[in-house]
């Protein structure tokens, strides 16, 4: 209840500063949960509830309209699933559903934004910072498309931290090799 209640408050659109800090109260939620003492099946059941939610949650907020916002909830997402005790805990079939449940998502959903943004040619995000007056943008951020292909940039940089991190325990799973092949081309399809 707590992580999605946080979630909500992270999508909220009207004080940027309320969604990061809503989504660094989620991790440290997260975290505090996650490194707790393990033992009985029952808090195992509890870690395993909220890893779930926690990467369902931030996988929604990694596509919020906002960058500053989605960036946020995307690092946060992959330092969930790279933890090193997340990842010496899940086992090989829970791995094939977070590829597939969600990093390719995360990516095929990225994707769709950025061509959406250039086919609409959808203006920037630009933070508020009086009511009214809109922060003026680099050039390399000034359109929704570069906005959308520097988020891509750190969907790859995530997917390149999950493989690094969980390689020897991903490598001996008989599902990796075609999951490998999927990841390669969403990088390819990804430049």
């Amino acid at each position: 209840s707590v992580i999605t209640c946080l979630s909500m408050f992270s999508s909220q659109l009207l004080d940027v500063n309320i969604s990061l800090t809503s989504l660094e109260l989620l991790w440290k939620v997260y975290d505090q949960t996650m490194r707790g003492r393990s033992g009985s099946s029952e808090l195992e059941n509890t870690k395993q509830e909220v890893f779930n939610i926690t990467t369902t949650q931030l996988l929604g907020l990694s596509m919020d309209t906002r960058p500053e916002v989605r960036h946020c909830a995307m690092n946060t997402l992959f330092a969930a699933l790279t933890m090193t005790a997340n990842a010496s805990l899940t086992t090989g079939e829970q791995w094939k559903q977070i590829f597939d449940d969600v990093i390719f998502p995360l990516f095929e959903r990225a994707g769709a934004r950025t061509t959406l943004a250039i086919e609409s040619k959808e203006e920037a995000n630009a933070p508020e910072l009086k009511k009214g007056k809109k922060m003026i943008l680099h050039h390399s951020r000034d359109t929704a498309f570069k906005q959308w292909s520097e988020t891509r940039v750190l969907a790859l940089r995530g997917l390149t931290r999950v493989v690094k991190t969980c390689a020897v325990l991903l490598i001996q799973e008989e599902w990796f090799r075609s999951t490998w092949a999927t990841a390669l081309d969403v990088c390819k399809k990804a430049t």
